[in-house]
């Protein structure tokens, strides 16, 4: 059995008559139009009855009937948080990319705590440097 959802422009045959689903009424009936224009109300227990009696039938020949729609998210980009945000995220990536080697590791806390101030200096850090502990929790937050 093929599925089907109540959007608009789906098909279906009642008393042979082709009809196309428009949308829904003020009155939240199921509003139909046939093809001489005329337009057929159900509300939605009475439509679902009679899809059930085989009153109305869903044409098999339209596109998309059955089909499941995939859809897939994108992560959300720093556009869609605060300035204030974004601007922190891109200050702890500039300090995590200057101090991760090539393979992905971080020097030991002596090295860190040595490079930081100097890298703080060259990026106008007006917060100071962050300590080797705090660029670790950063680098390994998920």
């Amino acid at each position: 059995m093929k599925t089907f959802s109540l959007k608009p422009s789906l098909v279906v045959h009642y008393k042979d008559r082709p009809m196309r689903f428009m949308g829904k009424s003020i009155n939240n009936k199921l509003m139909f139009k046939d093809e001489y224009g005329e337009t057929i109300n159900f509300s939605t227990a009475q439509f679902y009855e009679f899809f059930e009696d085989r009153q109305i039938i869903i044409d098999t020949k339209q596109p998309h009937l059955g089909a499941t729609t995939y859809v897939r998210n994108v992560a959300p980009d720093l556009e869609c948080h605060p300035k204030k945000h974004a601007e922190e995220a891109l200050r702890r990536k500039r300090y995590v990319d200057a101090v991760r080697s090539p393979n992905g590791k971080l020097p030991n806390r002596k090295e860190l705590n040595k490079q930081l101030p100097l890298l703080a200096k060259q990026f106008g850090d007006e917060h100071g440097a962050p300590s080797a502990t705090t660029v670790r929790r950063w680098l390994n937050r998920p």
